[in-house]
């Protein structure tokens, strides 16, 4: 990745979650301060051309929520778009698609696996005592 792709990232990045905070969407945020749900932009990728720009959000919520507030931040890519156009002052400003980053659920699920297998091998090597 050139450092042009490099930038750009961090910047998307580092305005990404302010942005989110602005989307109106009730399937985003249903109404003020009555969610619990935490919703944060994890990593992004810039497409060379920069015309896209993939969006891992991570979102603390039920599955089904995950998915209406993925599809609601899909929704709502114009308003987002605009907004990045606002705070970035770019030339051309890559249109967002926003994707569910499922890296902490895999992570627990695999330390699940493996403190089942640790406990598993320690129960098998008492029972051969």
């Amino acid at each position: 990745m050139n450092n042009r792709l490099i930038r750009l990232r961090s910047l998307l990045l580092e305005v990404g979650n302010d942005v989110l905070r602005r989307v109106k969407n009730p399937a985003v945020f249903p109404s003020e301060g009555s969610s619990s749900e935490i919703i944060t932009i994890a990593d992004a990728e810039v497409s060379r051309d920069i015309s896209l720009a993939k969006f891992y959000v991570s979102v603390m919520a039920s599955p089904e929520r995950k998915r209406e507030i993925i599809e609601g931040l899909n929704h709502s890519k114009g308003f987002i778009r605009r907004e990045f156009a606002k705070e970035l002052c770019l030339k051309s400003v890559p249109e967002p698609i926003f994707i569910l980053d499922e890296t902490q659920e895999r992570a627990n699920r695999i330390y699940d696996l493996l403190d089942n297998l640790t406990y598993s091998a320690e129960v098998g090597t008492e029972e051969d005592e």
